[in-house]
């Protein structure tokens, strides 16, 4: 035992010595994390994508076609995408294999980016050095946000402009949703956003790291590689900065957390509080509040910060302005802009520095004002004469005016927060005992690529669709597949 404990302080010492300057407490036990593509998080992600019944060996195999609703994505998105990937079947439908697609992804991130040494730790680049130490677990992420009977923060939001959608007219309490109902517009993704959310399905969070020369994946979209770090934090101290990307980063995977949830049908409760009574069984409301999340998390992914607003008072948090234009830089701090001139999907985002002295509540800021921002098309409804903020009122919007709820940037803020705090413990959340095994300061993209093998094989019968016997292609990822992605 007394060797046991001598043992495990040198370890201690040696792994303080290798951080240098990284401070202890914030040092990550390894061991306490799973393996990067950890069986049971592929197998957990897997059910949650057929929603439990699609596949007789559910957690096995998923499609295409799956993880395209999953996202909200725009149709068609996925086939220049698995293309690149080296998945030749066109059909959504055709099955494909959860764990080497994981081990896939992550071939291709290593070779252009940076992927973090172990499930569930995010990676940032604050500035021009990139860090993979945010614990960002389940068991972490749950706990953020105000308790279940809390209100939001006043977020100013009287002080922006909103959505331009029109607001559907009142309605009876549980009226179903019809063709006329206006729904979040479909999300697109670039490559890099794309590979990266599906790394995210797997609970794994890489970054693209600081400015890169090469444009391999840029798509026409907004590119997180090709946009400098300190361009996008213009105005900020490196230690604003820092703490900034570190709350986008536990934004992210914060929403990512509610998504899997959603997906998986375990939030009926919070979507009949905050949604109306109907809603969880409703297939256009759980459309729309699923492309609402993920809209949100595509905003929070494509920000470009002014800082500080011109219009910020003491109190306010931050506020956007989704009926603005788009601004070259030079205007951004004199005009309303919603989105850059060079790049209509990278979105403005005026902080103000209250901001920053309430770090508690600034990944409730993202959220709340990402579900204004990009695609989401919230807005802050009108209900019984004044806006509806604020828990008792919310759920009186969500009891009487179930489509209002549905627009209402507050509920959909109630909804992920209850939800999240509300989340089961996840598979792969394992403390170890080990002599801890400790993260690294800073974290280097590898050069070495992967390749994964997907072997045509037999495979259970699917259940539901009369399709003929799935087949997977034989795959490889290598340094020169890269080449010529333009």
């Amino acid at each position: 035992m007394a060797a046991m404990a001598i043992r495990c302080f040198l370890c201690t010492i040696m792994a303080a010595f290798a951080l240098r300057s990284k401070a202890p407490e914030e040092a990550l036990n390894l061991d306490d994390f799973a393996a990067l593509c950890d069986e049971e998080i592929v197998n957990d992600t897997c059910r949650l994508l057929n929603e439990g019944d699609k596949h007789e060996a559910v957690e096995q195999f998923t499609t295409w076609e799956e993880i395209a609703e999953h996202l909200s994505a725009e149709p068609g998105f996925l086939e220049k995408f698995k293309e690149r990937m080296g998945y030749a079947a066109t059909d959504g439908k055709v099955w494909i294999e959860c764990k080497p697609l994981c081990l896939t992804i992550v071939g291709f991130i290593k070779q252009v980016g940076v992927v973090p040494p172990k499930s569930d730790i995010a990676c940032y680049t604050p500035m021009d050095e990139t860090f993979c130490d945010l614990d960002v677990r389940p068991s972490m992420l749950k706990t953020l946000g105000p308790k279940s009977d809390a209100d939001l923060p006043d977020f100013g939001d009287d002080r922006g402009e909103h959505s331009a959608v029109k607001v559907e007219l009142a309605t009876d309490p549980g009226m179903p949703m019809d063709s006329d109902t206006p729904l979040a517009a479909g999300v697109t993704y670039n490559f890099w956003e794309a590979l990266e959310r599906l790394a995210n399905l797997f609970r794994i969070y890489p970054d693209p790291g600081p400015l890169r020369e090469n444009a391999e994946f840029e798509d026409g979209g907004s590119s997180l590689m090709q946009r400098s770090v300190q361009s996008r934090m213009r105005g900020m101290t490196p230690d604003q900065a820092r703490l900034n990307v570190q709350k986008e980063e536990m934004a992210k995977a914060y929403m990512g957390l509610v998504i899997r949830a959603f997906s998986a049908k375990e939030t009926q409760d919070h979507m009949k509080k905050w949604f109306g009574r109907d809603s969880f069984y409703n297939p256009m409301a759980r459309k729309e509040v699923l492309r609402v999340m993920n809209s949100v998390d595509h905003m929070i992914s494509n920000v470009h910060y002014v800082y500080p607003g011109a219009m910020c008072t003491e109190r306010t948090f931050a506020y956007v302005y989704p009926k603005g234009g788009a601004c070259e830089e030079n205007q951004l701090e004199k005009y309303a802009c919603r989105t850059l001139y060079s790049d209509r999907n990278r979105f403005i985002f005026y902080l103000c520095p209250f901001y920053f002295t309430r770090p508690l509540e600034m990944v409730e800021t993202l959220v709340h004002e990402g579900s204004h921002h990009a695609t989401a098309y919230t807005d802050d409804v009108e209900f019984q004469g004044s806006k509806a903020y604020g828990r008792r009122t919310c759920k009186e919007l969500a009891r009487k005016e179930p489509l209002q709820a549905l627009k209402n940037a507050d509920n959909f803020c109630y909804y992920i927060q209850d939800a999240a705090e509300a989340v089961q413990d996840h598979p792969g959340e394992q403390v170890s005992a080990k002599c801890p095994t400790m993260a690294k300061f800073k974290h280097n993209p590898t050069t070495t690529g992967i390749a994964i093998a997907l072997k045509e094989r037999n495979v259970p019968r699917p259940l539901r669709w009369t399709l003929g016997v799935p087949f997977l292609r034989q795959s490889t990822v290598a340094r020169q597949d890269l080449a010529g992605i333009k």
